[in-house]
């Protein structure tokens, strides 16, 4: 289940990071359509504001306060944002979540979020919010984004249905308990058979123990000894565990250095993956390699990477 959320939680992050808040309040809902518009696509700079736009503005927000608010989110983007404006025209508390206390802003807040959705409590809120953002920082303008829903619904197919497994899980483990009960008194392993339903049983599982595995023949016995050392599987997890840690640092407001730094760790495990593939792909051969539905997953993520 944790891996489920922290799945969805790095995807969350990654597409909706700084696009669930917006500009709100009295004072925003005062302003007419011009200046909406304004908030939603404001200008770069300073020196590129009109006339009209600077009037509005006049008293209200100088370019210095502006070019401050920037600098706070490190500079990220170096350009004005909807958030910078309406912080800088109608004051910082203007600025807020669409929706109260939920947000994809660092997969700790995604969590929070997917928790709170997945009891279908205000689940579609959240969506309408998803659906409405545009970019970091910026506005939300109806029905931008129509296929957040995707994101949604397939996370409401599986998370809302979390406290159903777990009900039947309980169900399964009191199952296994009163079989394991059986067996210690000596009534077999199944609970409600008769006696040649467990005889059944037993000739089926001695069928099974029968069954031949594959042999694995090397197309190359140099990279098939390298795949079969014993710290390659180890390191290839160890890989992929720490892959994930790093996917999942990803948060609203990073500087460009921690950019660079999750990029090229992102290059590295891309690296570290392909080079995985080809050695897989050079010690197996091709039939054997695809013969495993496993190495049909890696192949497909290594290509989509």
């Amino acid at each position: 289940c944790v891996l489920f959320f922290l799945i969805f939680a790095i995807v969350g992050v990654n597409s909706f990071k700084g696009r669930m808040q917006a500009c709100q309040g009295d004072d925003f809902d005062a302003l007419s359509e011009a200046q909406i518009k304004f908030i939603e696509k404001p200008p770069e700079k300073w020196s590129d504001m009109t006339g009209q736009e600077l009037g509005w503005l006049d008293g209200k927000c100088t370019e210095d306060r502006m070019d401050k608010l920037v600098k706070n989110r490190f500079s990220n983007p170096d350009y004005y944002t909807s958030q910078d404006l309406c912080q800088c025209w109608l004051g910082t508390g203007a600025w807020d979540n669409v929706v109260n206390g939920l947000d994809f802003d660092n997969v700790a807040n995604a969590f929070g979020t997917l928790y709170e959705i997945s009891t279908t409590e205000g689940w579609v809120d959240v969506l309408y919010a998803g659906i409405d953002g545009t970019d970091a920082f910026m506005q939300p303008i109806r029905g931008h984004n129509k296929a957040a829903i995707i994101y949604f619904i397939l996370f409401m197919l599986f998370g809302a249905f979390f406290v159903m497994q777990l009900f039947v899980g309980v169900i399964i483990e009191r199952f296994n308990a009163i079989r394991e009960e059986n067996e210690a008194e000596g009534k077999g392993a199944t609970v409600f058979a008769t006696v040649e339903q467990k005889l059944m049983v037993k000739q089926v599982e001695f069928i099974h123990d029968m069954k031949m595995s594959k042999k694995i023949i090397p197309w190359n016995q140099s990279f098939y000894d390298i795949i079969t050392l014993s710290w390659f599987d180890p390191f290839i997890m160890g890989c992929i565990i720490l892959n994930a840690i790093i996917m999942a640092l990803t948060y609203l407001g990073m500087s460009e250095a921690f950019i660079d730094f999750l990029t090229y760790a992102n290059y590295a495990f891309a690296i570290i993956f392909f080079v995985e593939m080809c050695l897989k792909l050079l010690a197996l051969g091709r039939a054997q390699y695809f013969r495993d539905e496993w190495n049909w997953f890696d192949f497909m993520i290594v290509w989509g990477t």
